[in-house]
């Protein structure tokens, strides 16, 4: 950071209200006994340039960006990135050597707790999973980005995203995850595609299905999952807006992550990627849960 003083996490936004991360952070930053101290600023929106300016005058070591900040903070922090440029939003950011290190947290969160999940599935090793990104949101390319920055090793199938020729310009440095990836023009091309695996395999791969939460998309969704509900292992991580929706699927191997449980591993990848250390996600969980009390 070039400067002796106390780390400052900085969470910016232009209404700040309601917002957990200085209360969860605090926590975990006196867990692990870390010299950090969190601050929390309410900022308009025609001010923000001249914010983002200011933290790196006072070298703040890392960056919250609340929304609409978020879209702003890509402009400003990292304009020359392709893949930023991509997503669409800066969540996070770490200040190193004069420079933003930025990154959008909710993919990030969604595609470590992805690979949780398939470390800890009994299927075999040799089974790479398949994940099912559904429409063009900033979730999905959040999702996508994270999935080339940690090298996830699957198969990806992303129903109504964007064209194939603009994924392999801008992750033309993440070779295996375009050969990997298939893009389908709509979720019945998806079922197709997942249906073309042998019915006669013993073991099926697991099945990591990511929802956008698009309205429109409500009804073809669920009676698509309801087709999909007999295939086997599968975890669904639920948008919020949909969350209640999926209860009534009938009794399958069928594990919901839910919004809650994403943000916490959005917010254990963040700290992680702002400190070098990890906090147990419990300990994130239980901040999150004791602050939605109040």
């Amino acid at each position: 950071m070039g400067s002796a003083t106390q780390p400052i996490l900085c969470c910016i936004g232009d209404s700040v209200a309601g917002k957990p991360t200085q209360f969860v952070m605090e926590r975990a930053f006196r867990q692990l006994r870390l010299d950090w101290q969190v601050i929390t600023v309410e900022v308009e929106t025609n001010c923000f340039a001249a914010a983002v300016e200011g933290m790196r005058a006072m070298k703040f070591a890392a960056a919250r960006f609340f929304t609409p900040l978020d879209s702003l903070a890509v402009g400003l922090l990292c304009e020359g990135c392709p893949i930023t440029q991509f997503v669409g939003s800066v969540t996070s950011a770490r200040y190193r050597d004069g420079q933003w290190d930025c990154w959008n947290g909710v993919g990030f969160g969604i595609v470590t707790s992805a690979m949780e999940e398939v470390a800890a599935s009994t299927a075999s090793p040799a089974l790479l999973p398949v994940v099912w990104l559904y429409g063009d949101s900033l979730r999905m390319r959040s999702c996508y980005a994270a999935a080339a920055e940690l090298g996830f090793a699957g198969k990806i199938l992303w129903s109504d995203g964007p064209p194939a020729s603009d994924l392999e310009a801008i992750f033309n440095g993440s070779p295996e995850l375009l050969k990997a990836t298939t893009c389908v023009a709509s979720g019945e091309a998806t079922l197709t595609e997942l249906s073309a695996e042998p019915v006669e395999a013993e073991e099926l791969p697991p099945l990591l299905i990511i929802d956008d939460g698009s309205t429109h998309r409500q009804t073809e969704q669920f009676d698509l999952l309801k087709q999909l509900s007999a295939r086997g292992p599968t975890t669904l991580f639920a948008d919020r807006r949909h969350q209640a929706r999926w209860g009534p699927l009938p009794a399958t191997p069928w594990r919901l992550v839910s919004e809650l449980e994403q943000s916490v591993m959005s917010e254990v990848y963040d700290f992680y990627r702002w400190t070098g250390q990890r906090p147990q996600a419990g300990s994130i969980r239980e901040a999150y849960e004791e602050y939605l009390d109040f």
